[in-house]
């Protein structure tokens, strides 16, 4: 079988899409059912197999790179090409109070996925729910609405009681005019009881709102980075005391030159070839630009560029990065035309390589 030996081979597996990685749990499910250690090809086709049910042909191109031994992945780059940087978290948050306050609950730990709005530290907020409750009492009473209106009405039966003696001829003018007023006063009271009221309501939302200061929560959905506090710590305001990081897409920010961005026309939605140098593992992804910054540099005269790389199977973020925004050369292409099994139309294909 060829493909034992060979150097900066590209294999297909559409890798990513899934919450655990297919190729590394391949690797852990071979040993176990086979008894004997799987071979480059094996786990390619057992990743395969796993995003092509998973998936269909809705996969993000994505290919393995196997170095020989003494192969590192800087000469295997040498040969891709590309500009270097790093993978980055598609979004990265460090988290503070915004009052100063001690530290009370950590109600994550660091690894944890948390979902977006999910609580991540308390602080002190035990005043603060006390004055919720105190305010809630208060929006929820309406006795002062109640009272308004109660006056209202017997100040409306005195009137009609005030008209029918006026037209009696028992009641003076003037004494008519005062049952009057003294209905518009009380109707008044009763709009400006339901004024207070909306006011009390008001305050109890606000009430709410210091008190969810003391709450931080994830802003999105993602992965504790690290967390920077103990319980009862006491923190200022805008200390970071939580970092959370988003892990798909990866972001790379790439200082490319500005004759390279004007002969390939780069711009938003254009595709780039990433190589990513996982420990073990590198692989080649293609990703998205979704930026191409306005602003060049004069001294290097290079632009920033952003790419998008698509990572369903969350790895982790700091590699390093290659990136190039035409397809690698046509001795790779070859070789990753060779070495590409269809995971659908052509099971069990042999890795294909040099001899």
């Amino acid at each position: 079988m060829r493909g034992r030996r060979f150097a900066g081979v590209l294999a297909s597996a559409v890798l990513f899409g899934a919450a655990a990685p297919a190729f590394s749990q391949a690797e852990r499910e071979y040993p176990r059912s086979r008894q004997v250690q799987p071979t480059h090809a094996e786990l390619v086709q057992a990743a395969n197999e796993m995003y092509a049910k998973a998936f269909g042909e809705a996969r993000p191109r994505v290919w393995l790179v196997q170095l020989e031994p003494v192969e590192t992945i800087e000469r295997f780059a040498s040969r891709f090409g590309g500009e270097h940087s790093f993978t980055k978290p598609g979004q990265d948050a460090e988290i503070g109070f915004q009052v100063p306050t001690a530290v009370r609950e950590i109600a994550v730990r660091g690894d944890q996925w948390v979902d977006k709005g999910d609580l991540l530290i308390r602080g002190d907020d035990t005043e603060d729910l006390a004055m919720v409750e105190i305010q809630r009492v208060r929006a929820e009473v309406d006795l002062p609405v109640k009272r308004a209106d109660e006056q209202l009405a017997n100040a409306r039966t005195e009137l009609e009681e005030m008209r029918n003696a006026f037209n009696q001829g028992a009641a003076t003018s003037q004494q008519l005019n005062r049952a009057q007023v003294a209905v518009n006063i009380a109707e008044l009271d009763v709009l400006l009881a339901k004024e207070n009221q909306k006011q009390e309501l008001l305050q109890l939302n606000r009430a709410k709102a210091r008190a969810d200061r003391l709450r931080l929560v994830a802003p999105f959905s993602g992965y504790v980075a690290s967390i920077m506090v103990d319980v009862g710590d006491v923190i200022r305001e805008t200390t970071p005391v939580i970092r959370v990081v988003q892990l798909d897409p990866l972001r790379i920010d790439v200082h490319t030159p500005v004759t390279l961005i004007e002969e390939l026309s780069i711009s938003r939605g254009d595709s780039a070839w990433v190589l990513i140098g996982r420990p073990g593992r590198p692989l080649v992804i293609e990703g998205t630009v979704s930026e191409v910054s306005r602003a060049a540099d004069f001294a290097s005269r290079k632009q920033r560029v952003r790419i998008d790389v698509p990572n369903p199977e969350h790895m982790q973020s700091g590699l390093a990065a290659w990136v190039r925004f035409s397809p690698p050369s046509e001795e790779l292409l070859q070789r990753m035309n060779e070495t590409v099994p269809s995971p659908v139309r052509e099971e069990g294909a042999e890795v294909a390589g040099r001899d």
